[in-house]
């Protein structure tokens, strides 16, 4: 089931984490300019990562304020004995429009938002379903609880996408 908040809109993500000015590159990518990234990005560890396929060393570049719930979420999936589920890492912060528009940032832009198991849950297909290799279906609870909304419930369905929606 949806959890009872939605994603975030674009000007609440701004208010949130911050703006920045960008110039758009071939392809749907941006340039952020000035000191946005320097101020407002980081690269953590996270422990549960490290033998991820296509994390190496479990490193995760992110948004500043989202590397504590990211660190927390990828604990309680492991607590929970859930980590089996997640596959692989397709990232985090990635600077660019959301895919198919070359006018809306996608939140990924922000490094507040990751994408898993993403050979299964392919932007715009039926997620994984519960039970079936590369579903992400299980992990959802756990993420919503902790003010992650996932992808799987937009209207074009998104399953391997969680971003940080309440705070």
């Amino acid at each position: 089931p949806k959890p009872d908040f939605g994603p975030l809109r674009i000007d609440d993500r701004i208010e949130i984490f911050g703006g920045f000015d960008f110039e758009t590159l071939p392809g749907g990518a941006i340039r952020i300019k000035g000191n946005w990234v320097h101020d407002h990005i980081t690269t953590i560890t996270v422990p549960e990562l490290v033998r991820a396929e296509g994390c190496p060393g479990g490193k995760v570049t992110c948004h500043k304020s989202a590397a504590a719930p990211i660190l927390a979420l990828f604990a309680e999936w492991s607590a929970a004995g859930l980590m089996p589920l997640v596959l692989t890492w397709a990232g985090c912060w990635a600077p660019r429009m959301i895919r198919g528009s070359t006018t809306v940032l996608s939140n990924h832009s922000w490094g507040t938002a990751f994408d898993i198991n993403a050979a299964w849950n392919g932007l715009g297909k039926p997620p994984a379903p519960r039970g079936a290799k590369g579903s992400v279906v299980e992990l959802v609870p756990i993420a919503n609880r902790l003010g992650w909304y996932w992808g799987g419930h937009f209207g074009r369905p998104d399953g391997m996408h969680l971003e940080r929606a309440r705070l």
